[in-house]
């Protein structure tokens, strides 16, 4: 005991000792600084993989619904529709921008409902039956002859 005393009580004993102290200290700091950042690049990566497979079902799910948008445009009464809706709104926007067109517009639409109507009692012939054979049923649709 009587040589530990003399050790321990010089300087170079202290400062080794505050060294190890601090060494210690740090090394357990790097240890939990590392272990957080290990984790963290887990998390990033994880959240990496898993927003990188959402963008490829995203981009498989945006081709189908985009070849499902093509199938359905192509099938039979898709196409008459959509003509149908360009021209109600043409219609629509001619009947507020051109002054005088609205009146003809309106006296057009109600001969042509009379007509279907018409039509769907079975008192003349469908125009859209012999339209593609440049017949009609009505005097009004035939072109005037010069």
């Amino acid at each position: 005991m009587e040589i530990l005393l003399p050790i321990l009580q010089h300087p170079f004993t202290w400062g080794l000792t505050l060294g190890l102290i601090f060494t210690v200290i740090v090394w357990w700091r790097l240890r939990s600084f590392k272990q957080a950042h290990t984790t963290q690049f887990e998390l990033d990566a994880k959240s990496k993989r898993d927003m990188l497979n959402d963008l490829d079902r995203l981009r498989k799910e945006n081709e189908n619904l985009r070849i499902r948008v093509k199938d359905l445009q192509g099938k039979p009464g898709n196409r008459e529709m959509r003509e149908l809706q360009i021209h109600a709104r043409t219609a629509q926007r001619m009947v507020i921008s051109v002054p005088g067109f609205a009146q003809s517009w309106e006296i057009a639409k109600a001969e042509v409902a009379v007509e279907l109507e018409e039509e769907d009692a079975g008192k003349r012939l469908p125009n859209r039956i012999f339209s593609w054979l440049g017949l009609s049923s009505s005097k009004k649709d035939a072109l005037p002859e010069s």
